[in-house]
Order: C-alpha cells, then sequence, then structure tokens
C-alpha cells in the first residue's frame, strides 16, 4: 500500500499539469447537454410555428456540447494556460449601475415608454459604456453593440421565433 503522503503528493503535482476540473465540468455538460436533446423529443410538434419547441433546446444543447467538447479538447492538448492570480478592486459602482439599469430597462418595457428594440438598445449601450468607464475611444463599440443586439434581437424574436415584443 503506498503512503498517504505520496498518493496526496502525485495528486497535487498532477493537477498543477492537468486540468481536472475542467474535464470533469466539461463532462458533465456533455451530459447535461445530452440529456436535455433527449427530452426535447418529447415536446408536442409544432402547433403554428415552422421551428417546433423542441428546435431552441436541441440547439442550445448542442453548442453547449461542442462548447464542452473544445474545453476537453484543450485540456488534452495542453492550450491552457495555468492564470496568475491578478489583483484588483471591488467594483461596487459597477453592480450597482447594473442593477439600476436592469430595473429601469424592465421599467421602461413594462410601462412600455420604448419598443424593445430601442429599450435594449439603450440598455445595452449604458451598461457597456459604463463597464468601459465611458471611455471615449471604446463608445463606439457600445454604441454598434448596442445597435446590432437592439435590431438583431428584435429581428429573431418577431420573423424567427415569432414571439410578440413590447
Amino acid at each position: 500500500m503506498l503512503p498517504l503522503a505520496l498518493v496526496l503528493d502525485f495528486m497535487t503535482d498532477l493537477s498543477k499539469k492537468f486540468p481536472v476540473g475542467d474535464l470533469i465540468f466539461a463532462a458533465f455538460m456533455i451530459v447535461f447537454g445530452t440529456s436535455f436533446i433527449v427530452a426535447s423529443f418529447s415536446l408536442p410538434p409544432p402547433a403554428l410555428e415552422p421551428v417546433g419547441p423542441a428546435a431552441f433546446p436541441q440547439w442550445v444543447s448542442a453548442i453547449q456540447i461542442v462548447l464542452a467538447l473544445i474545453v476537453i479538447w484543450r485540456a488534452i492538448t495542453g492550450e491552457y494556460k495555468l492564470a496568475k492570480r491578478v489583483e484588483y478592486r471591488k467594483r461596487y459602482d459597477l453592480a450597482l449601475v447594473t442593477i439600476l439599469l436592469i430595473i429601469a430597462y424592465f421599467s421602461v418595457l413594462q410601462l412600455e415608454w420604448l419598443s424593445f428594440q430601442w429599450a435594449t438598445a439603450g440598455f445595452v449601450f449604458f451598461l457597456t459604456a459604463s463597464l468601459f468607464d465611458w471611455k471615449y475611444s471604446k463608445l463606439p463599440i457600445a454604441l454598434g453593440l448596442a445597435l446590432i443586439l437592439g435590431l438583431g434581437l428584435k429581428f429573431t424574436f418577431t420573423e424567427i421565433l415569432y414571439l410578440d415584443l413590447p
């Protein structure tokens, strides 16, 4: 029987070189995604929409499985770097701004002050600009992302998923 110290030393050495946690998590995500795909086949056939209710969980689960396989590939081939501990300060101001923006976004939608596309674009712009600390050089990125998400999500929800939006 091996001494406990030798076994623990080997396990510690292995975890430094091989991302065991990533592999366990990726395996869990593959099992989880596969179970969702299997369960989605029991959903009823589509009534009015052409895609059907099973398509969304199937696509999300397929994307989840592909991403988990990428994690496994990177772990096996060694395409990862151990992260260095980075010191940072806690940003309670960003947390507060984010919570207030979420409340404002849902309030604007509930009170129907703006349509979905413009409320979403405003929300994404202000949130992204806040995360960028309102740096002028990054505001065009925030504006572009906001317009793409605001208009793109409206198109996706109304034309592809056939959902009514406020």
